[in-house]
């Protein structure tokens, strides 16, 4: 008998012909796209997650609920490194004794040990076998991680958790809050901050001016936004100082 068309597959037989012949052409433009091991796609593709998303998940204090669903698809180990070395620097002398004094923390924190067990209110679930997690990880949808996201307070509930329970931790303080600040933003409000870069700042007239003075200037503009709107904001003048 005939295999019933799905109806994405449908609608791609309505615009490229029966049995959906383009289906697989399209699937591979889009397909690495899809990088849920957060590494960057070739050439000049956006992929859809990037290492800092993933970095977010790992300090997130109610991602226990995805523990046994969610299928981490890189090394977890060297994200954990490559997440402490982005946000913690070296001692004075160069040493690594901070950054290992985090990761240890870290550790303990993601397995709910020592200081961190009394800080979650239920027991870590138990890992499944990693064939049943990757089927796991195919139960759920974009409406599934929304709600998730809802009822668990957003940004503000994952920082307030912290605030609460774990304000002084060496993991909140010098990887998770920073993390977890983190807003969205759409690729043209991006673009719309990097206009002046492009039309002011780094014009051909300027051709001479490097990259650090460059980065400087816009700060200053950036600064200056900022400040102007939070006089408009206080029904300030713009001569008027903000204190």
């Amino acid at each position: 008998p005939p295999i019933k068309e799905s109806k994405a597959c449908s609608i791609f037989s309505n615009y490229y012909g029966a049995n959906c012949t383009a289906r697989a052409e399209v699937a591979g433009m889009i397909r690495e796209r899809f990088n849920m091991n957060g590494i960057d796609p070739s050439g000049q593709k956006v992929g859809l997650l990037d290492e800092h998303h993933l970095m977010c998940f790992l300090c997130d204090p109610k991602s226990r609920a995805w523990r046994d669903v969610f299928h981490l698809q890189t090394n977890k180990a060297v994200l954990v490194r490559k997440m402490v070395e982005w946000y913690v620097p070296l001692g004075d002398d160069g040493s690594d004794e901070m950054r290992n004094r985090v990761i240890k923390d870290f550790e303990e924190f993601d397995t709910q040990a020592n200081g961190w067990f009394e800080s979650f209110a239920n027991q870590l679930p138990e890992m499944p076998s990693l064939e049943e997690l990757q089927k796991n990880n195919k139960s759920f949808g974009i409406k599934d991680v929304v709600n998730y996201v809802e009822t668990t307070g957003a940004i503000s509930g994952r920082l307030g958790w912290f605030e609460c329970y774990a304000g002084s931790s060496d993991v909140y303080r010098f990887v998770a809050k920073p993390l977890l600040s983190m807003g969205t933003v759409g690729s043209m409000d991006c673009e719309r901050r990097a206009k002046p870069l492009k039309n002011t700042i780094l014009t051909k007239e300027r051709n001479r001016l490097s990259d650090p003075t460059g980065v400087a200037l816009l700060r200053g503009y950036e600064n200056l936004r900022h400040i102007m709107h939070a006089k408009k904001v206080l029904g300030k003048r713009i001569a008027d100082s903000l204190s």
